[in-house]
C-alpha cells in the first residue's frame, strides 16, 4: 500500500492517520484517497479528500485540547483560590471559637460570683426576716 507511507507502513507525520488508512485499506484492498472520490463536506460545504478531513480533525482536535488546557487552568486558579478562602475563613472560625471560649469561662465564672452573692444576699434577708419577726414579738410583749 503506498499512499503517504514510509518504507515500514507508515505514515511520517502522524500514526493515527496512517492506522485509520492501513485499516480501511485492508478492508476495502487499496488506498483510501485512490478509492473514494471527494465529496462535498456538510460543515464546509466543499469537496474534501480523507486526508484533509483526517487534518480538518486533527485541527480541531487540537483546539479542543487547547481550550481544555485553558479550562484545567482556569480551574485550578478557581481551586487555588476557593482554598485560599477555605483557609482565611477557618482562621477566621478559629478566632471565633477561641473568643467565645474565653468569653463561656468569664460568663460561667461570673455565673458563679453571683450565685454566691444571691445566696449571701438570701442569707442576709432570712437573717433581717428573723431578727425583724423576733423585735416584733418583742414589742408585742410588753
Amino acid at each position: 500500500w503506498a499512499c503517504n507511507v514510509n518504507s515500514e507502513g507508515r505514515d511520517d507525520y502522524n500514526p493515527v492517520v496512517t492506522q485509520c488508512k492501513q485499516i480501511y485499506a485492508d478492508f476495502f484492498g487499496g488506498c483510501p484517497d485512490r478509492l473514494l472520490p471527494r465529496r462535498p463536506s456538510v460543515i464546509l460545504g466543499k469537496a474534501m479528500t480523507i486526508d484533509e478531513r483526517f487534518e480538518r480533525i486533527e485541527h480541531v482536535t487540537a483546539g479542543l485540547a487547547e481550550d481544555r488546557r485553558k479550562d484545567r487552568e482556569e480551574f485550578r486558579g478557581l481551586w487555588r483560590d476557593t482554598q485560599r478562602q477555605l483557609d482565611q475563613l477557618a482562621g477566621r472560625v478559629d478566632t471565633i471559637a477561641t473568643h467565645l471560649d474565653s468569653f463561656i469561662q468569664e460568663t460561667a465564672a461570673r455565673d458563679g460570683e453571683t450565685d454566691r452573692r444571691f445566696r449571701e444576699t438570701d442569707a442576709r434577708i432570712a437573717a433581717l426576716v428573723s431578727a425583724m419577726g423576733e423585735f416584733i414579738a418583742s414589742q408585742t410583749r410588753k
